[in-house]
């Protein structure tokens, strides 16, 4: 039991409340590709977005995997009924890059560390926008995890025969 900014927390519920399952199978069924990052002014996050880099996030059970800047970052999240991401402290490999990188880094990770109140734009490729308690905004873009779109992966044995058959007009011929 822990005291949370939102109440009382048990196993991710709030008072026996869970988040909108919809919303979580949407988060987790996205790749979400971060598209723009601006301050309530509506002016760019300070050192966020660079040239040709673009950070990833993929909600994978319990844990946010981020990546696309200098660093691979990784921690846990959860999701409020009322719609809040919240992200726990993140992990991150200790690459040294070009500070410009690594400011980009820091900057997301600023902007995670916030309580996000979430609103999505469902679509075929569904927009996600997280806004921070001062209105930073951050908007990505959301494309289909391959178990979304095909299902869970299953493992298929095929036995080989060690002989070789002629295939005749693309068809194989049978013995």
């Amino acid at each position: 039991l822990a005291a949370g900014r939102l109440g009382n927390f048990i196993n991710g519920e709030l008072w026996g409340r869970a988040a909108d399952p919809a919303l979580v199978r949407s988060l987790q069924g996205h790749v979400w590709t971060l598209q723009s990052g601006v301050e309530v002014s509506g002016q760019p996050i300070d050192g966020l977005m660079l040239p040709g880099q673009a950070f990833v996030l993929r909600f994978d059970g319990v844990r946010l995997a981020v990546s696309g800047g200098c660093n691979q970052m990784t921690g846990s999240w959860r999701l409020s009924p009322q719609g809040q991401l919240m992200v726990g402290r993140l992990a991150a490999t200790m690459k040294a890059c070009e500070p410009a990188l690594m400011k980009a880094d820091a900057a997301l990770s600023a902007a995670l560390a916030q309580h996000l109140d979430v609103q999505l734009q469902s679509g075929v490729t569904p927009d996600l926008r997280l806004v921070s308690p001062t209105r930073q905004t951050l908007t990505l873009s959301g494309q289909p995890t391959l178990e979304s779109r095909y299902g869970a992966p299953t493992r298929v044995f095929l036995e080989v025969g060690p002989q070789t058959v002629e295939c005749v007009n693309g068809a194989m011929r049978t013995q």
